[in-house]
């Protein structure tokens, strides 16, 4: 477990957060992009 914190604290100092953090906000923009778009569609229905 010492060993994945370890890692975990290397890896977050390289800069690779800002990456993952960026990945997730374009994740969730495309989720509710996704949703609104659905819900359009199944209100004309």
């Amino acid at each position: 477990m010492k060993k994945f914190f370890q890692d975990f604290k290397e890896f977050a100092t390289r800069g690779n957060v800002i990456d993952m953090a960026i990945g997730v906000i374009i994740g969730v923009l495309l989720a509710v992009s996704y949703h609104h778009w659905l819900m359009m569609l199944l209100c004309q229905l």
